[in-house]
């Protein structure tokens, strides 16, 4: 059975990044893993249950969901806010590991922490999530409010996401590492997955 951590509960400080891998036998796209190690236990892959979020806006051509989390000013004291400052802290810790140990984990000794943190693409940037799922990608259930008449398929419900000013949803938001991006061996961004969403408003 996997965990599932409430983000009220997720403690940054327990994440853990390891060295890039290879995948699929060397031919897929490397992967630094992140684990989350407790007293009792330990995840290789780290699965949040968000709070409630304001979606910005749902562009499909990019697969990118814009959700409204500031980390300063009024609207950082929600538990929006609270969310998007635990993630900002989590790509700060990632950014200082990349750059200390850039010898082993990149190749490379001559990086500035400027130029990792550039190279890093964020998912908070301080005002706004971007999260990333494919249009007709239906191994994401997204629910309705009604738990007794749940609709699967985010296909049924992008005009719920994308057509309406100011939705609000749930996630578990799953994040398994660092992901080298396709095409450029020094551009990073986090590894996740949406595995499922709950449209609460």
């Amino acid at each position: 059975m996997k965990l599932v951590i409430p983000a009220t509960t997720l403690e940054v400080s327990r994440i853990h990044l390891s060295p890039f891998q290879e995948t699929n036998g060397g031919t897929g796209i490397p992967i630094a893993p992140l684990s989350y190690v407790d007293s009792f236990f330990k995840m290789n892959d780290i699965e949040i249950i968000t709070p409630p979020l304001t979606v910005e806006s749902y562009d499909a051509s990019l697969g990118r969901i814009k959700i409204h989390a500031p980390t300063s000013g009024t609207g950082s004291k929600g538990a929006a806010g609270i969310f998007a400052t635990k993630i900002n802290t989590l790509q700060d810790y990632i950014i200082t590991t990349l750059h200390a140990h850039q010898g082993t984990i990149l190749g490379r000794t001559d990086l500035k922490r400027e130029t990792v943190e550039a190279c890093f693409q964020k998912m908070s940037d301080g005002e706004f999530l971007h999260l990333f799922i494919a249009q007709n990608d239906t191994r994401t259930p997204v629910f309705t409010g009604d738990a007794d008449k749940p609709s699967f398929g985010l296909s049924r419900n992008l005009s719920v996401i994308a057509g309406k000013p100011g939705p609000k949803i749930r996630m578990t938001l799953r994040i398994g590492g660092v992901r080298v991006l396709p095409g450029n061996p020094y551009r990073f961004r986090l590894h996740h997955t949406l595995l499922n969403v709950f449209i609460v408003e």
